[in-house]
């Protein structure tokens, strides 16, 4: 199955009031993440759009995987502490589970 994205409440309030500074591909992305748009239709549609692009807007809480949220997983991993304002610590990466769904996300 493809992977999907949507926009978080979090989602919108960026689109409607922007405050985060993102920078324009990952904007751009989160503009086209309507939940039927897979991945690979994603990065096709933003000229210079990467995985580092979905990674951001994942950590930030602005995106979620349709499937996650269909397993009741969301965005957010057992190691984000909330404050989306920091990147994930290599030591938070090394740690996370190589069986949640998510980190096969961005294997592109």
């Amino acid at each position: 199955m493809a992977t999907r994205f949507k926009k978080t409440a979090l989602g919108h309030q960026e689109i409607r009031e922007p405050s985060l500074g993102l920078p324009r591909n990952a904007r751009l992305v989160l503009v086209l993440s309507d939940g039927q748009r897979t991945l690979k239709e994603l990065m096709s549609l933003v000229k210079g759009a990467s995985a580092d692009d979905i990674a951001l807007l994942l950590h930030k809480g602005l995106i979620d995987d349709i499937e996650a949220v269909v397993l009741g997983q969301g965005a957010r991993s057992k190691h984000d502490s909330g404050d989306s304002s920091q990147p994930v610590s290599s030591e938070a990466a090394a740690g996370a589970d190589p069986a949640d769904p998510r980190m096969c996300v961005l294997n592109l």
